[in-house]
């Protein structure tokens, strides 16, 4: 009777762990389908047309439109071929696209509203790209722009 016992709770104690460790298993991923990201294409793209980068806050929409389009770019990175035949993968096209349009969109809104300096930096891991504006008066010498200088005569 011990050995029927000891043979049943190790069964059980296997049957328990084995699920335990397929329910913490990752699961198995499908890419997005094609139809999902030309509605999301489209989408993001009309945001982008309604932007005016003359008027109050449209720096500040800017960013947060880029900042959706690098989450999607992220999303369809891994999955998607590039549209280019022979590119490596990574993020489609018309995200890409509008990654650079939303950039430039963003830059002329901070420079229209003020802005005495434009950073854009870019996540090589993430594929991500941020913009950050800069205004206001420079706080000390150090921070204006450095004029080249040569040590050589």
């Amino acid at each position: 009777m011990d050995l029927v016992l000891g043979i049943v709770s190790g069964l059980l104690g296997y049957a328990v762990g084995y699920g335990v460790a397929q329910q913490n298993a990752m699961p198995d991923f499908r890419p997005p389908a094609p139809a999902d990201l030309a509605r999301v294409e489209a989408d993001l793209r009309t945001q982008l047309r309604s932007i005016d980068p003359q008027t109050p806050g449209s720096f500040e929409r800017a960013t947060v439109l880029l900042r959706r389009v690098n989450e999607q770019a992220s999303n369809y990175g891994p999955w998607m071929d590039p549209r280019p035949a022979g590119a490596d993968l990574g993020p489609p096209v018309g995200l890409l696209d509008l990654q650079a349009e939303l950039l430039e969109t963003a830059r002329v809104a901070a420079l229209a509203a003020g802005a005495r300096r434009v950073v854009i930096t870019s996540s090589v891991t993430g594929g991500g790209i941020d913009v950050q504006a800069i205004f206001g008066d420079p706080i000390s010498p150090e921070e204006r722009m450095p004029v080249p200088t040569s040590d050589v005569d």
